[in-house]
């Protein structure tokens, strides 16, 4: 069976599985998840299933749901959750707070004495939709070929229109600068993204990895960049590019880039891969970077994730990791000739540079990235919140 036809399968598997889970299934509304005694509720629109404790392998969203709720725990409030993708309508009639990853209300919901909090972890809608269709535009250039966009998302969002504040995973390219044309948001909270607490780090590479780069992205191919890179690495045989993803779902980009895919030495098709899998660590042992060109996140997880374990990120600024802030590797545009003048750069780095980039790499993810963190900006931005509203 083809990598392909595998990744075609799992994709479909996906869907299906999300389908029965929303819209057979439906999800309960959970009162009081944390059986608190707290006077203040709040409603958080986000997802079910991390409460119910069915889930063995949780991913970053599942594990943020927990988080946020142990959050909203030590600041005070009672807390009752719905689903976003199929929710009930609770019992209670108000609520303190509402914090929704939702862009619009799926239900009746009486919101007026309510302060709305709007949970972001991507770009405003109207942007996202731009940055992608100008990757859009640049590929079909660049190939003289015709395509529709995959990933564009719907450019209102109301529930962000009748907010009163953000709390956004980004920085202030993703999140900040983004949401800035809402007069209505009093004030915007970024957070920074977490990685698994049980990610394991790889201290010693061979020194080949400096020629091994991945590329990991659960979006589609162009968003990520991926088109970017493929017009680089077949011209170094003695570079090698890993993609870890979704990509195959994308048949148009497949054809456009067969030969640079499939019949290319040095690029490996791989796949989806779990990133807490022994797969994953296997190639991330191999590699000394990992390379993202992308035009929208939020703040990647899967760029985080891959420079937990101490790969160095080569990315943009739309990736939502500060990178040349942190001093964790190398910001780049989407101007090809940037991106390839790094990726020689970076060749040219001494082993025992690299070793050192890659520890501080993942000892600024532990420290910086961590659940905790996360945990304690997202009660931080609670707490400001609720005395500025007279809550607390």
């Amino acid at each position: 069976m083809t990598v392909i036809l595998k990744e075609r399968i799992k994709i479909l598997l996906m869907f299906f599985k999300s389908f029965i889970r929303t819209k057979i299934l439906k999800y309960p509304v959970l009162y009081n998840v944390k059986k608190s005694r707290h006077k203040k509720r709040v409603l958080l629109a986000y997802l079910v299933p991390p409460f119910l404790g069915k889930l063995k392998n949780m991913h970053h969203n599942e594990i943020r749901n927990l988080l946020i709720a142990n959050a909203l725990d030590k600041a005070g409030f009672t807390i009752d959750v719905i689903d976003v993708r199929a929710p009930q309508k609770p019992k209670i009639k108000k609520y303190d707070m509402i914090i929704g990853e939702w862009i619009d209300f799926k239900i009746k919901l009486n919101i007026n004495d309510s302060v709305k909090i709007f949970f972001a972890s991507g770009k405003d809608h109207r942007e996202h939709n731009q940055t992608l269709k100008r990757r859009y535009e640049m590929l079909m250039r660049r190939r003289n070929v015709k395509l529709n966009p995959l990933g564009l998302l719907p450019e209102r969002m109301p529930y962000v229109e009748v907010s009163n504040y953000i709390i956004g995973i980004g920085n202030r390219y993703t999140i900040n600068k983004s949401y800035e044309r809402y007069s209505n948001i009093k004030k915007i909270f970024t957070l920074n993204n977490h990685i698994y607490k049980d990610t394991k780090v790889i201290r010693k590479r061979k020194p080949e990895s400096k020629n091994n780069f991945m590329f990991i992205s659960s979006f589609t191919p162009v968003r990520g960049g991926l088109d970017l890179l493929l017009e680089i690495f077949p011209k170094y045989r003695n570079l090698n590019l890993y993609i870890l993803g979704y990509f195959s779902h994308d048949r148009d980009f497949c054809q456009i880039y067969k030969k640079e895919l499939f019949e290319t030495p040095n690029i490996y098709p791989i796949g989806f891969v779990n990133v807490l899998s022994d797969e994953f660590y296997r190639i991330a042992e191999k590699c000394r970077f990992v390379i993202v060109p992308t035009c929208s996140e939020g703040q990647s997880s899967s760029i985080l994730q891959s420079a937990g374990t101490g790969l160095i990120p080569i990315t943009t600024k739309y990736s939502g990791i500060d990178v040349s802030e942190y001093k964790i590797g190398f910001e780049i545009s989407d101007d090809i000739s940037e991106i390839e003048k790094t990726i020689q750069k970076c060749e040219q780095i001494p082993e025992k540079e690299l070793e050192e980039m890659s520890n501080h790499t993942a000892e600024i993810c532990q420290k910086e990235f961590s659940e905790q963190k996360f945990e304690e900006r997202f009660y931080n931005a609670i707490i400001e919140i609720s005395r500025a509203e007279g809550i607390i």
